[in-house]
């Protein structure tokens, strides 16, 4: 995030009493890395699972810490575990191409006033078409999260007044 953020940042982790925030330059990050920290994150999206393709990128996440920590040797991480890894990390973020929740998981997109708040900070836009004059409010998704689209206009229609 913009190093602006940073007092946010450092009340999430003041917060959760896990974690550390960075900042350089330009930026400024939070961090939750000992094994006990992520244990309270994942009790966290266990309970309340994210919404969009972040949620398999946090199931690939578990299924690695998983992997690391129920491995046999503490002294040595084998050369079998670091593949298991590295491929689980090669599914995520920009480099996956599946992006179909596990039905097994009972995933559902549940969209609050917050939430919405929160993903038109992040993927919201507004603009001004100087070819046509236009003034414009937009939210950019890739394809695969039409779903999560479609229950935003589903919320919204159902607000009050709408």
């Amino acid at each position: 995030m913009h190093k602006n953020d940073a007092p946010m940042l450092e009340a999430v982790a003041f917060r959760l009493k896990v974690g550390s925030v960075n900042t350089g330059n330009h930026f400024t990050c939070y961090s939750v890395i000992s094994k006990q920290d992520l244990l309270k994150i994942f009790s966290i999206f266990d309970r309340l699972p994210l919404n969009t393709s972040k949620n398999l990128n946090y199931l690939m996440l578990k299924k690695g810490y998983e992997l690391y920590y129920n491995r046999q040797s503490y002294r040595q991480v084998n050369s079998k575990v670091v593949k298991k890894i590295i491929a689980l990390k090669d599914q995520m973020n920009k480099k996956r191409t599946e992006f179909q929740h596990p039905s097994e998981a009972g995933h559902r997109i549940i969209i609050t006033p917050y939430w919405l708040l929160g993903f038109v900070e992040a993927e919201g836009y507004f603009s001004v078409s100087t070819k046509e004059y236009r003034l414009e409010f937009g939210i950019g998704q890739i394809a695969s999260e039409l779903n999560v689209l479609e229950a935003i206009r589903e919320f919204i229609l159902n607000l009050p007044g709408s």
